[in-house]
């Protein structure tokens, strides 16, 4: 049961994660093409 759990809560995490990446991508994206507003930099250079 517990291992069961772990694993389903492990999966949810990476689910969670990877949409949370892309929509940071799309929101990054979308900053720099719609707003270049003076005063604000880009969130991470990675």
């Amino acid at each position: 049961m517990v291992v069961i759990y772990l694993s389903i809560q492990l999966s949810a995490n990476g689910l969670r994660e990877r949409y949370t990446e892309q929509l940071l991508k799309k929101t990054v994206k979308h900053s720099f093409n719609v707003t270049k507003a003076p005063g604000l930099e880009p969130v991470s250079q990675s």
